[in-house]
């Protein structure tokens, strides 16, 4: 079917109330576009835990589960969804992790 109604949305803080999400999926719309800075997280190891902590905490938002259960979503990253913000360089070493 033909997608007619996309919602565009980024910089959310994971450690913060998120309610746009259960606004969100009352929209419904056909696609969700995460436009980066989808967590923040940073590296501070090699195994770059809190990166994925962050993601981790993103995932449980009751918020958040609700409207990824409803919602097709799509994202891009940008620097803090590769583990250290404001990144200056193409030295990323936790591309994959994200």
């Amino acid at each position: 079917s033909a997608i007619t109604t996309l919602a565009f949305g980024s910089s959310a803080d994971q450690d913060l109330p998120q309610p746009h999400w259960d606004s969100l999926a009352l929209l419904d719309p056909d696609v969700t576009v995460l436009m980066g800075d989808n967590v923040y997280g940073e590296c501070d190891d090699d195994a770059c835990t809190g990166l994925r902590d962050a993601y981790d905490r993103l995932a449980d938002h009751p918020s958040f589960i609700g409207a990824r259960r409803r919602l097709p979503m799509v994202a891009t990253l940008d620097d803090h969804d590769y583990g250290r913000g404001s990144i200056a360089s193409f030295d990323r070493p936790h591309d994959a992790d994200s």
